[in-house]
């Protein structure tokens, strides 16, 4: 015999007495208003046997790894938590599959980090901000180059 909340609230009168909220408390609430409407859960239910080939289908990772050529990609990366410096930047106008971003700034402009560097053009498009504090020194329809400082 199956049941749904809707029942519950037929036959019980109502929600589960609100409180802490606890998921344990709320079946067991559940369970006592269905009990008290003379719903008994099924008798002799028995769970579904798990296939056969689900055996088959178990593969240690490192076996799989190997198996599909993995093993040789599967290294440490080298992460470094330092700053690079860098003499210049080269930030794209389409940053997305959106229309690119109309620039702001020309050649010779002074620009700060956080300064919008490209406006939105209309349609699906994001406005662009230096990521470095300098000089433009180039822009096209396709990007914008800052010299830093």
């Amino acid at each position: 015999m199956k049941f749904l909340i809707h029942d519950f609230l037929l036959y019980s009168g109502g929600f589960p007495p609100s409180g802490p909220g606890a998921p344990r408390s709320l079946l067991a609430d559940m369970k006592g208003g269905l009990r008290k409407a003379g719903i008994r859960p099924p008798q002799g239910v028995q769970p579904k046997p798990v296939q056969e080939s689900r055996e088959y289908r178990k593969v240690p990772e490192e076996r799989l790894m190997a198996r599909l050529g993995l093993t040789r990609y599967d290294k440490d990366a080298p992460l470094k938590e330092e700053l690079v410096q860098v003499k210049k930047v080269r930030i794209l106008l389409s940053q997305h599959i959106g229309a690119p971003a109309q620039a702001v700034v020309k050649a010779g402009d002074e620009v700060t980090r956080g300064q919008m560097i490209a406006q939105p053009a209309q349609g699906l498009s994001v406005g662009i901000h230096a990521s470095v504090s300098g000089k433009v020194t180039e822009v096209t329809d396709r990007y914008i180059i800052i010299a830093v400082k």
